[in-house]
């Protein structure tokens, strides 16, 4: 499951210092410092401080039911398999779309590529478009295999309400050479 760094923020009081902040986050002057690009230590009241960082799963553990109440737009993906960065097609190359709820796989779209090497207008939930596109994005993950070629995994796909996404898929043959000669079937 896909992981990035999330900025834990803390917002100044009146009173706060750099010290009082740092003990109460069990962090450094010196770190809050660094991570705020901060040449002194005056603060301001309000001043919106990062006081740390924490990893954050790119997925959301919610249930499904909630996340189907969450997204009953629709948006529409377009797959499109190809050897390596080339325009020659994989067909049959089978695609699967999942979500994880609670570390539960649910199943979105199974199917396999047509001879043009594509799948397209795959249907999945998503929130209903906002003006401002706020919030307006699902995020699903991918698995292209095919008996030829090494399986990919794409973490994060974005699908947006009305909108078509399109996923361009290079796939390299299990028995690729590369540049040294050797056999890379990992």
């Amino acid at each position: 499951m896909g992981e990035h760094m999330e900025d834990i923020t803390y917002t100044v009081q009146p009173n706060d210092t750099l010290y009082k902040i740092a003990k109460k986050f069990n962090t450094s002057v010196k770190q809050i410092m660094e991570l705020n690009n901060l040449h002194n230590t005056i603060l301001l009241v309000g001043q919106i401080l990062i006081v740390g960082r924490e990893k954050k799963s790119f997925f959301k553990e919610e249930s499904y039911q909630e996340f189907l109440r969450n997204n009953q737009g629709q948006g529409k993906l377009k797959v499109h398999t190809l050897i390596g960065d080339t325009n020659f097609p994989i067909s049959s190359t089978k695609i699967e779309i999942y979500k994880y709820f609670n570390k539960e796989k649910i199943i979105f779209f199974t199917g396999y590529t047509e001879e043009s090497g594509q799948i397209d207008n795959i249907l999945l939930p998503s929130p209903i478009r906002q003006d401002n596109y706020q919030n307006g994005v699902s995020t699903y993950q991918l698995d292209a295999t095919h008996n030829d070629f090494k399986d990919i995994h794409i973490d994060q796909i974005s699908i947006y309400d009305g909108i078509k996404s399109i996923q361009k898929i290079e796939m390299m043959p299990k028995d690729y050479i590369d540049l040294k000669g050797k056999r890379n079937d990992k």
